[in-house]
C-alpha cells in the first residue's frame, strides 16, 4: 500500500515534467517570452459550477487571428514510436480524443474530493493522498480518450 500513499509524490513530477516539455515546445513555435508566460491551465472539475469539460477542449476550431485552425485540444495526431516487437492486437488511436460520460457521473466524483480534503492526515492508509487518488482516477475514466 506503500505505492498509493505516495500518489501525489510521483503525480506532481510527471505533470511537471510534462509542463516543461510542453514550455520547450512553445518556445520553439513561439519564442521565449511566451514560453515564460504559459501556464498550464487549472480545472476545478469538483466545482458544483462545472457543466462538464471547458469549451477549449470541445471546439473543433479556433481562430489565430483571421485564420481558423483545428484545435489541438480538442484532437491530435501522435505516433508513439514504439520500440519494434510483436504487433498489437488492438492497437491505440493515433489521434487524442475525448469522450466524457454523463454529468451526473461527474458530480458523483466531488463528494469524495470533498472528503479527502476533510482528511487530517497525509500518507496513513486512509489519509488524503490516498483518498484523493480515487476520484482522480476517476475524472480519468470519465473524459477517456
Amino acid at each position: 500500500m506503500v505505492r498509493r500513499a505516495n500518489f501525489l509524490t510521483w503525480h506532481r513530477p510527471y505533470v511537471l515534467d510534462s509542463e516543461i516539455k510542453i514550455r520547450d515546445q512553445i518556445r520553439i513555435i513561439a519564442g521565449q517570452q511566451a514560453a515564460e508566460e504559459w501556464r498550464l491551465p487549472y480545472w476545478n472539475w469538483a466545482s458544483r459550477l462545472v457543466k462538464g469539460i471547458p469549451k477549449v477542449f470541445t471546439d473543433k476550431t479556433y481562430k489565430d487571428g483571421d485564420e481558423t485552425k483545428p484545435n489541438p485540444l480538442y484532437s491530435m495526431a501522435y505516433d508513439l514510436n514504439l520500440p519494434p516487437g510483436p504487433p498489437v492486437p488492438n492497437p491505440w488511436p493515433k489521434t487524442t480524443y475525448r469522450s466524457a460520460g454523463s454529468l451526473a457521473d461527474l458530480r458523483r466524483l466531488r463528494p469524495q474530493v470533498l472528503a479527502a480534503l476533510d482528511t487530517p492526515q497525509f500518507a496513513v492508509t486512509n489519509g488524503f493522498s490516498r483518498s484523493i487518488e480515487q476520484p482522480h482516477n476517476g475524472l480519468h475514466v470519465w473524459v477517456s480518450g
